[in-house]
């Protein structure tokens, strides 16, 4: 997440924490092979009703809302323009080692695209 929001403040000058909350349910879902069983224990911790990957990543979702949080980058002014040249900074960034699954240049750039067109996919 801070790989992407990181190049993408450099590129856009947007907040910092803005971009990793409009990330996160993208991030979470491609990393979810690798968290789910974390991320299950999370959504216990926090008294979900039901205790899974699902039900907080609903959580996530409404507290977004709850927030204004925009659903997409392109909510904020952000497009494909860039999107290779993200894929390439966010996988050189520091903050890209300490993701659960290690990502391609490629990889963010599908990820980014999926934020910015608003595409949940898991």
């Amino acid at each position: 997440m801070h790989a992407l929001a990181h190049s993408l403040g450099a590129l856009y000058n947007k907040h910092h924490g803005l971009l990793n909350a409009i990330l996160m349910p993208y991030v979470l879902l491609r990393n979810r092979t690798e968290i789910d069983t974390r991320i299950t224990r999370l959504a216990g911790y926090l008294g979900l009703k039901d205790p899974s990957f699902d039900s907080f990543l609903s959580w996530v979702l409404e507290l977004r809302q709850a927030l204004s949080i925009p659903n997409s980058l392109s909510d904020i002014g952000i497009n494909l323009d860039d999107v290779v040249l993200v894929g390439e900074m966010a996988a050189k960034d520091a903050a890209a080692g300490g993701n659960p699954i290690p990502l391609t240049p490629v990889q963010y750039s599908i990820l980014f695209s999926d934020a910015v067109k608003g595409q949940l996919c898991s």
